[in-house]
């Protein structure tokens, strides 16, 4: 078989008409593969697009996870005053006493005054329960006649 330049390689000698019908059908086959290899550039572009978004939203997950937890901890922790020193817990709930034993102080010799967010007393309630909030304030005093000096 030979191709003939004029009818753009048709073997069997069609038509110059015929011809120019297959060129065209030839010339838009290879518009289409153009435009399908275009489109499926594309598609790959906007799909490494995405997977590069992805990495960064789990990135960006695993930050605010990271802050969760810090905010976790922190609530966990109870910061709190005695005598204007500042101490911290992870219980809720305490006793008078054991909040003089978490300043070092001697709960046989000291009392405690709840002076914020409310005043109470805790002479002679050594026993009872305190729910204990972040910033809550303490004071000591001593059992018995304050020495003048």
């Amino acid at each position: 078989m030979f191709a003939c330049p004029r009818t753009r390689g048709h073997a069997y000698g069609a038509s110059l008409r015929g011809a120019e019908k297959g060129s065209t059908s030839m010339e838009s086959e290879t518009g289409r593969e153009d435009s399908r290899e275009e489109e499926i550039r594309v598609l790959r572009e906007g799909a490494a697009l995405i997977e590069m978004e992805a990495v960064g939203l789990v990135t960006a997950a695993v930050v605010l996870e990271a802050e969760a937890d810090h905010l976790e901890d922190q609530e966990r922790e109870i910061h709190f005053s005695v005598d204007g020193e500042d101490f911290e817990t992870a219980e809720r709930i305490l006793k008078a006493n054991e909040v003089l034993r978490i300043a070092g102080l001697d709960p046989a010799l000291r009392y405690l005054e709840e002076i914020s967010p409310k005043k109470e007393s805790f002479k002679d309630k050594g026993e009872e329960e305190i729910h204990v909030t972040n910033r809550m304030e303490f004071i000591s005093l001593r059992f018995g006649p304050t020495p003048v000096s």
